[in-house]
């Protein structure tokens, strides 16, 4: 358990990560994250990787690679009930060709079927320990609807699953990173959280999830005004209006709010105090001046007449 000197540390005014996480409405990202994984959606899949795939599944069994190919498709098109059937077919005939067990897994994952796409994770797991393989079932356990003790339990293993990944090729793609901000969320990591999202500001400046945990990263640091400008620049990007709103309303707002107006202030007495530094100033030259030409005037008058006219000649 958490010390209550590092709870305190993780106050935000009277704001907490706790409390933040209960007003923000997580699981719609949670599960848009998943389109992120090996299956990802089609613009952000590596087709190099997938034509290595491929290439090496043909040299092993040529026959299957049509179908791997229309099963990849359909998941690709959210038509998960054919891509079942046709990985279904493939894992029958191939039952230790982990590539497949994991694409099954994860597409059972999508429909609900829990139980059995877990089983499946876990089998691509133990015959193969790669980055795509550890981070499905990172999500499998990420998504999973437990509460209490057995669900801090799934988001520490799938943190050290997603640690894994880093010691390997690929371990900082965006799907690892966003998975890693989630999970570090949900234990209170935020260490750990903090690493994941600079990294993804720095590797994936313009996407949704990058600018949403940049928003919570702003929150716990107070930096209100920031992580209103993050939320605001993810709900742009796809972020649903109602869960950018909800943490707006944790309190994050009426800071921001409290901040802007506290940085007008201080703008604006900063500028009278300029202003009344530079009145003095010349007011200071001014006076300077005015007395050295009245000493200048008293000592002329002072000159006898014969004097001055020897002076002019």
């Amino acid at each position: 358990m958490y010390s209550r000197k590092l709870k305190q540390s993780w106050r935000l005014g009277s704001l907490t990560l706790l409390h933040i996480m209960r007003r923000v409405s997580t699981c719609g990202l949670v599960f848009w994250l998943g389109a992120f994984l090996s299956w990802g959606a089609s613009h952000t899949r590596d087709m190099k990787r997938e034509a290595d795939i491929e290439q090496d599944l043909g040299q092993k069994h040529p026959e299957l690679v049509e179908p791997f190919r229309a099963a990849r498709i359909a998941f690709d098109k959210g038509d998960f009930t054919d891509a079942e059937r046709l990985l279904r077919e493939i894992v029958t005939k191939v039952p230790d060709y982990d590539v497949a067990l994991r694409r099954l897994g994860s597409c059972l994952l999508q429909q609900g079927k829990r139980a059995e796409g877990m089983e499946l994770c876990d089998r691509a797991i133990a015959l193969n320990r790669s980055t795509e393989n550890l981070s499905s079932l990172a999500y499998g356990l990420i998504t999973a609807k437990s509460s209490g003790d057995e669900q801090r339990a799934n988001y520490e293993r799938a943190l050290a699953l997603l640690h894994e990944c880093r010691t390997q090729p690929g371990g900082t793609d965006f799907d690892i990173l966003a998975l890693t901000a989630q999970a570090s969320l949900q234990v209170n990591n935020r260490t750990e959280f903090e690493r994941a999202s600079g990294l993804l500001g720095m590797k994936y400046p313009n996407e949704m999830a990058t600018h949403y945990f940049g928003a919570i990263d702003a929150a716990l640091n107070e930096r209100w005004l920031n992580a209103e400008k993050e939320i605001k620049r993810a709900e742009k990007l796809g972020l649903e209006h109602e869960a950018a709103q909800k943490f707006l309303d944790s309190g994050v707002h009426s800071r921001a709010f409290w901040s802007h107006a506290a940085l007008d202030a201080a703008l604006v007495f900063g500028f009278w105090c300029g202003g009344l530094a530079v009145l003095t100033g010349l007011g200071f030259v001014l006076s300077k001046l005015t007395l050295r030409q009245t000493r200048l005037a008293d000592t002329l008058e002072a000159v006898p007449s014969g004097e001055k006219f020897v002076s002019k000649v």
